[in-house]
């Protein structure tokens, strides 16, 4: 450490305060910062969804879907390395109607329209639903009502949060 003096209104005095390398505080810093985070990070990680209400069941959807197209047409590019192998270009997607359905009610009625400028890319369905007792899932392209994709019947409780998501043309359903 050192010590440094300094002179005020004719009189040296003693600086009694001890000068620390600034290299040795940031050392000290990260080493007790990396601690904190390595410490804290496996317990927060293995809570079981502690930010949820307990008294409730929740129903998470959150899945990413491609609709049929509902408008097509040839590329505008005039070089042929531009254009499309294919031959048609997608300009537009269907939208999709989801439902979630608990105890014989509709609890949640939503539209979602594909992302995308023009309509043309993936619709992503995310909610998050206060529910219990027994649900199910379903959602239908406006454009093809009569396709119905449905998930099997499943019972949420309270403290407890389903995952749904959607993946290979069927409903997995995900506890935590």
């Amino acid at each position: 450490m050192q010590w440094s003096v300094w002179v005020s209104r004719g009189r040296r005095e003693l600086n009694r305060e001890p000068v620390v390398p600034s290299t040795l505080l940031r050392v000290l810093a990260a080493v007790l910062g990396s601690s904190v985070v390595l410490w804290t990070v496996p317990w927060i990680s293995h809570r079981p969804a502690g930010f949820y209400h307990r008294q409730t069941g929740w129903v998470v959807l959150d899945w990413e879907y491609v609709s049929t197209p509902v408008e097509s047409g040839e590329s505008g590019a005039r070089l042929s390395h531009m254009r499309l192998h294919s031959g048609q270009l997608v300009r537009r997607r269907a939208p999709v109607e989801v439902r979630l359905l608990c105890g014989g009610d509709t609890v949640l009625r939503q539209v979602v329209k594909p992302r995308g400028i023009r309509g043309d890319g993936a619709i992503v369905v995310y909610a998050e639903v206060p529910v219990r007792g027994q649900c199910q899932v379903e959602f239908h392209e406006q454009v093809l009502p009569e396709r119905v994709h449905r998930s099997e019947p499943f019972e949420v409780r309270g403290g407890e949060v389903v995952l749904v998501k959607w993946s290979e043309g069927h409903f997995r359903l995900v506890p935590r």
